[in-house]
């Protein structure tokens, strides 16, 4: 298959878009969402459902300069396009294949696969839960508090695992590795 693996990397371009969207918060340079829109490629070019990270040059958009200025993320969406494209070029290059590589990664996860799991669509929030539960508490408790004081770190950092969240939770695919 023509399909790269390279999940590792996806929390190393999280980290990076997230630090550049906190930095356009703060200073406001449009350097920092192009920073912010090369990271989304790059992350996304490593596991496609990091394409979630799209949201968070979204949300920052709108936390700092509200909907009149969403057009300021032209630049970033072209760069993550471009960072997407040179670094998996061959998807773009034949998309047939592509498709065919991915419906079948899909399939191939969606049987009998050594660690299909079989919960159903909470297994993700009930495997956080079980596995780390203190944490993943302690986390959620901080978020919501900085949602609802309106804490900009606190936003950017709740967007994208809801994102991600309602990206898999959607898919036919549950593997616990």
């Amino acid at each position: 298959g023509q399909i790269a693996r390279h999940d590792g990397f996806v929390p190393l371009f999280a980290a990076a878009c997230l630090l550049a969207c906190a930095r356009y918060l703060a200073d406001g340079g449009a350097r920092y969402l192009a920073l912010a829109g090369v990271a989304v490629g790059l992350g996304a070019s490593c596991k496609y459902n990091a394409v979630a990270l799209a949201v968070l040059p979204v949300v920052t958009v709108l936390l700092g300069v509200g909907p009149r200025g969403l057009l300021r993320l032209l630049p970033a969406a072209v760069l993550a396009g471009a960072a997407f494209a040179v670094t998996s070029p061959y998807v773009l290059l034949d998309l047939e294949a592509a498709r065919v590589d991915v419906l079948y990664e899909l399939e191939h996860y969606a049987s009998n696969h050594l660690g299909r799991d079989r919960s159903g669509g909470w297994h993700y929030p009930r495997t956080l839960l079980t596995r780390e539960g203190p944490m993943v508490a302690a986390g959620a408790l901080g978020l919501v508090l900085g949602v609802r004081q309106r804490r900009p770190a606190a936003l950017l950092a709740a967007a994208v695992p809801v994102v991600y969240g309602l990206i898999i939770q959607r898919l036919p695919v549950q593997v616990d590795r």
